[in-house]
C-alpha cells in the first residue's frame, strides 16, 4: 500500500499538536497626523454630500467615509490648476449628491511642490545623461 496515507484524526481544541492561532499584531500602524507640522497636507473640512456633516479629510484621498452616516465618498478632480483646485465629491451610487469642493493651497505646499519638481527634473535629466553615456561606452 505504498502511496496511500492513513487519515489522521483532526486536531481538537485540547490537542497540544494543533497549531496555535495566529496572534493579533501588537504593533500600531504608522499614520501621519494631519495636524502635525510634519504632515504633507493639512486638514480640509467639507460637508458630506449625503448628510451635511463635516468631513475632516481632504477630498484628494482615495477612499473617504463620512463619520456620521458612514457613506463612502468618491471625489473627481474638476479643476486642478490655479490657486484653489476644485473637486466634485459624491456619495457612491448616488450621483444626485454631487458637490463641488475647493481646496486651498498654502505657501508651504506650493514651496514643497516647486522643490519636488526641481529635484525630480534634475534627477530625470541626470539619469538620461547616464544612460546616454552608457550607450556610448558599451
Amino acid at each position: 500500500m505504498r502511496g496511500r496515507r492513513s487519515a489522521a484524526p483532526a486536531p481538537t481544541a485540547t490537542d497540544s499538536s494543533a497549531s496555535p492561532r495566529p496572534r493579533p499584531s501588537t504593533r500600531t500602524p504608522r499614520r501621519i497626523n494631519p495636524s502635525s507640522p510634519r504632515a504633507y497636507t493639512g486638514d480640509v473640512t467639507f460637508a458630506c454630500p449625503g448628510c451635511g456633516f463635516p468631513v475632516g479629510r481632504r477630498p484628494t484621498r482615495w477612499a473617504l467615509r463620512c463619520p456620521a452616516c458612514r457613506a463612502l465618498l468618491r471625489s473627481e478632480p474638476v479643476d486642478t490648476s490655479g490657486d484653489n483646485p476644485a473637486y466634485e465629491v459624491a456619495v457612491v451610487g448616488r450621483p444626485e449628491t454631487r458637490r463641488r469642493v475647493e481646496v486651498s493651497w498654502d505657501e508651504s505646499e506650493r514651496r514643497r511642490l516647486r522643490a519636488w519638481l526641481v529635484w525630480s527634473s534634475a534627477i530625470t535629466v541626470a539619469l538620461v545623461l547616464v544612460l546616454f553615456f552608457l550607450a556610448q561606452v558599451l
